[in-house]
């Protein structure tokens, strides 16, 4: 399945607070580190009385680059594990609790695998 295209990361998040006197809004914006200023990637806006949680919402919407990339060396490395598995599973006596239990780890990364490359992981 083809990756999405996004805006480049690192993205950062930046607070802006305007207050009418008696409460605060909060504007969290997060943007691309290393592009124009006019490119805004979100802009989550909270209460004061919610406050930390828009502030936590915006530092893992800034972090998704980060995690996209790191999702896909993982989904990489255990497809590796899982190839490496498989043939050592088939030199397995399957008798043995360790060749069943390693076979069934085997077919559990590949199910995961394979609900990742459905955009259902």
């Amino acid at each position: 399945m083809p990756t999405p295209a996004h805006t480049p990361g690192p993205w950062k998040t930046s607070e802006t607070v305007h207050s009418d006197g008696y409460t605060g809004k909060h504007y969290w914006t997060i943007y691309p580190q290393h592009a124009p200023a006019d490119i805004i990637v979100a802009l989550p806006v909270a209460s004061d009385k919610e406050n930390d949680r828009a502030e936590a919402n915006a530092r893992l919407i800034a972090s998704a680059p980060t995690l996209a990339r790191e999702h896909a060396e993982m989904r990489q490395e255990l497809s590796a594990l899982a190839s490496i598995l498989d043939g050592l599973v088939a030199s397995m006596d399957m008798r043995s609790g360790f060749a069943q239990q390693t076979r069934h780890r085997v077919e559990t990364a590949r199910a995961l695998l394979a609900r990742i490359e459905g955009g259902q992981g």
